[in-house]
């Protein structure tokens, strides 16, 4: 249910900011919803605060969240649903300890987990499929590269009837990673080569 929400103007345009909860369970949503004749535009989207917060290099979560607002914004009807869950559902601490593990080894983010007896991908979206049933979000168009993402929407009784690829420059650490999840997690291809000149 959401349980309070409020204007928020950002860089890509005016949204509306909403606080989802499921018993102890809760995420936000940023949605539009000026034209509910289209089918919504949404990502689901899982917290980085080193990319998001700090302008780590080595991911791309900072270009696929703001790559969303604006095109969600331009369409004029979605939402992006934000929720707080590092490292794949695995939590900060752990996500610092398969980092280390990264650089230390040269691993990739899915072996690193492998070498900590982590899963790959430990994320439940029982919150984020609630706050689309809060917007009346039934039918949607996905922004993902991560399959999985779409088939559990679809389980759960949400629509999926597009799955949309937003492409964005990566420079060449950043897209190590991703070429890391499209190898071991089967995600898409999302980035532009980074063009440094």
């Amino acid at each position: 249910m959401i349980t309070c929400h409020t204007p928020l103007l950002t860089q890509s345009g005016k949204f509306v900011a909403s606080y989802h909860a499921v018993g102890d369970d809760n995420c936000i949503s940023l949605s539009i919803n000026t034209i509910p004749s289209n089918v919504p535009i949404v990502r689901i989207h899982s917290s980085c605060l080193f990319g998001e917060s700090f302008g780590a290099l080595d991911c791309d979560c900072f270009h696929q969240l703001r790559g969303a607002l604006t095109v969600i914004a331009e369409n004029g009807h979605g939402a992006v649903i934000y929720k707080y869950q590092e490292g794949r559902g695995m939590g900060i601490e752990n996500k610092i300890k398969a980092m280390f593990l990264q650089s230390s080894k040269n691993l990739s983010t899915a072996k690193a987990y492998d070498e900590l007896g982590f899963p790959r991908d430990d994320r439940d979206y029982s919150v984020q499929i609630q706050a689309l049933r809060d917007l009346g979000f039934t039918k949607i168009k996905l922004i993902t590269a991560n399959p999985r993402k779409a088939n559990t929407l679809r389980q759960h009784g949400i629509e999926v009837v597009d799955e949309l690829h937003v492409r964005y420059e990566l420079n060449p650490t950043a897209q190590e990673y991703v070429i890391s999840k499209q190898k071991e997690l089967c995600h898409y291809p999302v980035y532009e080569e980074f063009d440094d000149e």
